[in-house]
């Protein structure tokens, strides 16, 4: 720390698999982060992968969580390359049925370091 400059988020937003499987994991249509296990921890930089998994239908809740739990909690411990994950809820999309109170969110293992919103 040199320069005393503070640590910094980097959040890498997921909501399809990664290309850690798959022949060709450069294919956007099929994987959102081509080479998940190959992130660097870097001492400076906090790392957090931030899933959404759209909601609005009967059952929503369950699905969200988990996806979180593959791509977050899983991952984490599989790879141990990030430390973070990140949660994004959709106010009006997920309305149709329930948007996750705050106490279902911050319920999450681990607990999301982000919190997002959209439309």
């Amino acid at each position: 720390m040199q320069y005393h400059v503070p640590r910094k988020i980097l959040i890498i937003h997921q909501y399809r698999p990664d290309g850690d499987t798959l022949a060709n994991p450069l294919d956007p249509g099929q994987a959102e982060i081509a080479d998940k296990r190959n992130i660097i921890r870097d001492p400076r930089v906090d790392v957090v992968i931030h899933t959404d998994g759209v909601g609005g239908y009967p059952g929503d809740h369950a699905d969200k969580i988990q996806e979180y739990a593959k791509f977050v909690q899983q991952d984490m411990q599989q790879y141990k390359n990030f430390q973070y994950g990140g949660f994004k809820l959709f106010y009006k999309i997920e309305a149709k049925t329930s948007v996750m109170t705050p106490q279902e969110v911050l319920s999450l293992t681990p607990p999301p370091m982000v919190v997002t919103y959209g439309n």
